[in-house]
């Protein structure tokens, strides 16, 4: 049965509707728990997506292009064992470094918020860690448009969670007959100018809850939908044996090129998330968790904005893995993929600096009220990565995994450089005493952090680039609508 990938075009338009629904999502979040809960909640769960990216060092960073040419059962194994393996293992260092230098005194009170957020952390990363295998699956097989459906339906059963999360402090619908604790408030210090909702229990482990609610459910809707379309696909097998008694026994031994192929290409993924995502670490340690909210926000404005990179590259990923990857009719259509979402990416950042500062802080609140400067001194990184999505697409379905580490590693060490740059500058020159002084080294300091973002997305462009330059046919881009549908691949 060939599969059906419905093209890059209906990718788009369910990424929009994704984008739309996880914008409502973060509104929620940021006015429920202003910018300081919004920081520490984006904190707690970057150590959670790096802890999943290391459960895929020996198997899932390459799982797609190893099940295209590997029976799965040679390949998900041992994806499922890492990711076990890993989530256990940071379970038990949190317990170490996060849940006892914070319990007090022994026994152990396992209703402490510490306790409750790693448990809810682990639980998280098990539904988001089997969704990612599975997703991989999908990818190979061209059910693309399924995996955008389970996509948008996670997003959908978020705001279904906060919906009652709210319905059940406040009694909107149903008259409450007693108060119900959604978090324990012990030891915690609720800080100034949160939301009355933050400090009545929206907080991180109300939103936890909530995540842990919605991926679960999506993970078991998936598992569900595999698991019928392999009930299927013995049916036939067992129609056709008559046809053809040839079936060799399969190997259920790992190939080996599974662990180098994982390993490299997930150091290559690594170094990606850490380049977009260090920032929000260092913005915590340097600005505050408040500071750190805004950030975090304006980085899931340019997630949302890059589905015009992502749409396009994950389908044009898609179709070199079912067919011959190195064919030259690809090579045309990298670069409308990448000309499409590079002029996508310009008009949504523009519409973006349009919109007034009174609108975000009307949509996210007055915490967010230098969302719009954050996300202006970004956005040339956003463009930048707009352009790059799709080379990166098609290095990482060439298998060209050292290309990729070579631009991740590079633009890596320019923003380390230049973030601490900064500061090293800043510190050697003369400051001057009092509050005008002081807050002009501030929004130095801020937007020179800022500024240094950019400059390591540019460099992460023009390496992507150059590392396709022989390959990318600039002269036979077309525009025709049928060299974007399932078989109009440019010849």
């Amino acid at each position: 049965m060939k599969a059906h990938d419905g093209g890059p075009l209906k990718t788009f338009l369910w990424q929009l509707v994704k984008a739309l629904l996880a914008a409502l999502v973060v509104i929620a979040y940021s006015r429920g728990m202003g910018a300081h809960g919004r920081g520490t909640l984006s904190i707690l769960l970057l150590y959670l997506q790096l802890a999943l990216m290391v459960s895929e060092l020996f198997a899932g960073g390459a799982l797609a292009n190893l099940l295209s040419k590997y029976p799965a059962k040679r390949i998900l194994p041992t994806a499922w064992f890492f990711l076990l393996f890993v989530l256990l293992l940071g379970y038990a260092v949190g317990w170490y470094a996060y849940v006892l230098p914070n319990q007090g005194a022994l026994p152990l009170n396992f209703d402490h918020p510490h306790i409750i957020k790693l448990n809810l952390l682990f639980f998280q990363g098990l539904f988001l860690g089997s969704l990612g295998i599975q997703y991989n699956v999908y990818q190979v097989k061209g059910w693309v448009q399924q995996r955008n459906q389970l996509q948008v339906l996670l997003e959908a059963l978020k705001l279904i969670g906060i919906a009652l999360c709210f319905e059940a402090m406040y009694g909107i619908l149903i008259p409450k007959m007693a108060a119900i604790e959604l978090s324990v408030q012990a030891a915690q210090i609720i800080p100034a100018n949160q939301t009355i909702h933050y400090v009545n229990g929206f907080d991180e482990t109300a939103v936890l809850w909530i995540l842990v609610y919605a991926s679960g459910l999506v993970c078991f809707v998936s598992l569900w939908y595999l698991w019928n379309q392999q009930r299927q696909k013995i049916k036939r097998d067992r129609l056709g044996v008559g046809l053809n008694n040839n079936h060799a026994a399969i190997s259920l031994q790992p190939p080996t090129e599974m662990f180098h192929s994982g390993f490299m290409s997930q150091i290559g993924h690594i170094l990606l998330f850490l380049l977009y995502r260090l920032p929000l670490w260092w913005m915590a340690a340097e600005f505050g968790h408040a500071q750190a909210g805004v950030l975090a926000n304006a980085l899931l404005m340019a997630d949302t904005i890059w589905i015009f990179g992502n749409s396009y590259g994950t389908i044009l990923h898609s179709r070199m893995l079912r067919e011959e990857v190195h064919s030259p009719k690809f090579s045309g259509l990298l670069a409308n993929y990448v000309v499409i979402s590079g002029l996508g990416t310009f008009v949504a950042i523009a519409i973006a600096w349009l919109l007034p500062v009174d609108l975000y802080t009307w949509v996210f609140g007055q915490t967010f009220s230098t969302l719009k400067e954050t996300f202006c001194l970004i956005s040339p990184a956003v463009l930048f990565l707009g352009l790059s999505a799709p080379i990166g697409h098609y290095l990482h379905a060439q298998n060209r995994f050292k290309a990729l580490i070579l631009s991740y590693g590079l633009s890596l060490l320019v923003l380390v450089v230049g973030w601490n740059g900064t500061s090293i500058a800043l510190m050697s020159g003369k400051v001057s005493t009092g509050l005008m002084a002081n807050v002009i080294h501030y929004l130095q300091a801020y937007m020179g952090k800022l500024m240094s973002v950019n400059v390591s997305f540019f460099v992460l462009l023009l390496s992507n680039y150059l590392q396709v330059r022989k390959d990318i046919k600039w002269q036979r881009m077309s525009f025709r609508m049928s060299d974007f549908n399932q078989d109009g691949l440019t010849n």
